[in-house]
């Protein structure tokens, strides 16, 4: 477990595991509580023994191809359909398949992901699709 005080003097604890926790107590204690960086840190490790990360389950998404589709703008679905790169090609031709009847989000991860790294889609979209 290690922790991270923000410049606001606010503290975010994480796992090894990088999952992070930001207490919403903590963060509103900490504009009256801390005078400075030095105090919140003091704070931070007198409690971190006591700190649990708790993660929630990921719900699973999972769409049909035609619902995948429609995550993206038609400019997007166009410039996907014009593109030359193999790796899209490959996507379109397995979001395509007429045997294929649900996409589950966690196994497209890498491919949505790897559209906006080439600017087929803009920044941030991939997160936005991935959600659903």
């Amino acid at each position: 477990m290690k922790y991270t005080v923000k410049p606001d003097l606010s503290i975010t604890f994480s796992d090894e595991n990088g999952n992070v926790a930001n207490y919403p107590d903590y963060n509103t204690h900490t504009m009256t509580k801390f005078n400075n960086k030095a105090q919140a840190e003091q704070y931070a490790e007198s409690i971190m023994g006591s700190v649990k990360l708790f993660v929630a389950p990921v719900k699973e998404i999972i769409l049909s191809p035609i619902a995948l589709k429609m995550l993206f703008t038609s400019q997007e679905r166009v410039a996907l359909k014009k593109s030359t790169d193999e790796i899209v090609k490959d996507m379109l031709e397995m979001v395509n398949d007429p045997r294929l009847r649900l996409v589950t989000m966690s196994h497209i991860t890498d491919m949505i992901n790897y559209l906006e790294t080439t600017g087929l889609i803009g920044e941030g979209r991939a997160a936005e699709i991935l959600a659903g």
